[in-house]
């Protein structure tokens, strides 16, 4: 009879492997660094995403230390409650919790949910990468 073994939660990160979203988060920040190639509106710096600005990834500089920023020119709900976040506690986690929250919270409002979808999209695709 075969044997089927069953790894859960946290076994690659007890290996040391860097799979966590705030290793992802960093990763971000790091690639963004070395291959941003255009300044985005409002002073900030987006990271380039299969040779085309990232909509929803992009940072800024405060006291010399990138800090993770949205834009008015470019709307976001879900980054920029991860943004504000990650940079209040240099934590990112609950991807799923907080999607589910925002889909609650506008629930009254189709376009809204229509942009946090959008969001949540793009992010499942820059996991991929």
């Amino acid at each position: 009879m075969g044997r089927i073994i069953i790894i859960g939660n946290g076994f690659d990160l007890s290996h040391g492997l860097k799979t966590s979203y705030w290793d992802f988060m960093n990763f971000l920040l790091e690639e963004t660094n070395v291959h941003s190639k255009r300044n985005g509106t409002c002073g900030t710096i987006h990271h380039d995403f299969n040779g085309e600005i990232n909509p929803f990834v992009a940072f800024r500089f405060k006291d010399g230390k990138p800090i993770f920023s949205t834009c008015r020119d470019n709307p976001s709900i879900y980054f920029k409650q991860l943004y504000l976040d990650y940079n209040k506690d240099n934590k990112w986690a609950d991807l799923e919790s907080l999607y589910f929250k925002l889909i609650s919270k506008n629930i009254s409002s189709i376009e809204n949910i229509r942009l946090i979808n959008i969001e949540f999209s793009y992010l499942k695709e820059l996991l991929e990468y």
